[in-house]
């Protein structure tokens, strides 16, 4: 689970996107870390309940997968359908989290039997999920990221308080 409380509450729904993105990477790289896999995907949004002057709103949904995944590109499609049905305009939320649930080992997944080249393709995704992790770890985190996920310029729309990308200096 990766969640927060923001600093300020927000309606926008791309600033959700852009962190409940960030949570879902977050949590795909703890996973790919410990060789695990998830099988189902959850998203809770909320309201901020000690202000009751608002109208307040708290649901979360969750998305099983077909095949068990530690593909961030994966997780993050999953986390943007489920915001699209959890999403209601017009109000303030507070606090948003990811949840991978039904984890397993990596080793010996059953794959979908009506998914073709699922084997190269997995380990395709597998080898890019590689790649991106060994460059954060390199040069810091986020260093590379999906375009969803924001870049510094994007700061201007958060509220205090959300987790934003770490930027090393000299590193452009």
């Amino acid at each position: 689970m990766y969640s927060r409380t923001f600093a300020h509450m927000t309606d926008s729904k791309t600033v959700l996107m852009r962190e409940l993105s960030n949570y879902a990477s977050a949590a795909t790289r703890k996973l790919r870390e410990q060789g695990s896999l998830c099988q189902t995907v959850s998203v809770f949004l909320a309201t901020n309940c000690h202000r009751t002057d608002l109208p307040q709103y708290n649901n979360d949904q969750t998305i099983r997968l077909n095949t068990p995944t530690d593909d961030s590109m994966q997780i993050i499609g999953a986390v943007r359908r489920l915001l699209d049905d959890l999403f209601r305009p017009n109000y303030q939320y507070k606090q948003a989290g990811v949840i991978l649930g039904q984890l397993q080992n990596a080793d010996g997944v059953q794959l979908d039997l009506f998914a073709p080249n699922q084997a190269q393709d997995n380990a395709r995704k597998k080898r890019l999920m590689q790649a991106m992790d060994d460059i954060n770890k390199r040069f810091g985190s986020n260093q590379i990221h999906f375009a969803v996920q924001g870049t510094d310029a994007d700061k201007s729309e958060q509220p205090a308080g959300f987790m934003r990308p770490h930027k090393i200096d000299g590193l452009d």
